[in-house]
């Protein structure tokens, strides 16, 4: 087995060393918004966030070999993240990719490139602890609505956070508790929605409580089929994992404020 890089991959290498010589500089301010808001504008030109994701969707496209050698470019010289909407990048936006309709990858793909806003992740219940598929918020379909209501916990950054890739239970009467959950895109302004932070000790937040009172998600929200949203999950999170060990390091450098109220 051959190991050496070719020509072409040795030339992207290069084409990464030279854009981080001419944009980051040694005395980069990696926690001032402006720089970093100037670095994700010229990465996303690059394609670089979302790189592995298809071409026709915006990303870069790159394959297995470019990804690693970006990735470890970028962590010689601590680089700032890719991107500034993790949850959409690690796990949303490839969700979406996968299972979406081309309206919603119209819709949504464009935002989570772009970090135009924050998403959070609505699977942890009280009660339920790691067994995710005990959930019981309930989503009805009424229509062409989704009535939903429930609760969800240790919500990370829902209180900044526009819209919730969220679980629910569609069927309750379903013969394995992993069947009968579905998948939903839901907007946290919805009517309905009230996030409660978690305090720490040190009096800041990070997680909250989110209940769900009567809070009607359109049907075109759905993200992949009604019941098929334990698969959806499973692969979500499975794309998450490299993207975890990609930009956790660097990824509360951009966190918001912390307090709150």
């Amino acid at each position: 087995m051959d190991f050496k890089f070719t020509p072409e991959e040795e030339a992207f290498r290069d084409e990464v060393r030279a854009f981080l010589d001419a944009n980051l500089p040694a005395d980069a301010n990696r926690n001032d918004f402006a720089f970093i808001a100037e670095w994700s504008r010229k990465v996303r030109e690059k394609r670089w966030v979302g790189f592995s994701w298809p071409k026709e969707v915006g990303g870069g496209g790159g394959g297995i070999v470019e990804q690693v050698i970006l990735k470890e470019e970028m962590a010689k010289r601590h680089a700032p993240p890719l991107g500034t909407c993790f949850m959409g990048l690690a796990w949303v936006g490839p969700s979406i990719v996968q299972y979406g309709t081309d309206a919603q990858k119209q819709r949504f793909i464009p935002d989570i490139l772009d970090g135009k806003y924050q998403w959070c992740t609505g699977y942890s219940e009280p009660d339920v602890g790691s067994d995710l598929a005990s959930l019981q918020c309930k989503g009805v379909r009424e229509g062409d609505v989704y009535v939903v209501n429930g609760q969800k916990i240790w919500t990370s950054i829902a209180m900044w956070s526009k819209w919730m890739i969220l679980l629910v239970r569609t069927d309750a009467n379903s013969e394995s508790k992993h069947d009968g959950i579905t998948c939903l895109l839901v907007e946290m302004s919805t009517p309905g929605i009230e996030v409660r932070p978690i305090q720490n000790m040190s009096g800041t937040a990070m997680f909250a409580e989110v209940f769900f009172n009567d809070v009607r998600v359109p049907v075109e929200n759905r993200l992949g089929a009604e019941g098929q949203g334990w698969q959806v999950t499973v692969s979500a999170l499975a794309m998450a994992r490299p993207a975890f060990s990609a930009n956790l390091r660097n990824s509360f450098s951009l966190k918001p404020r912390l307090t709150w109220p």
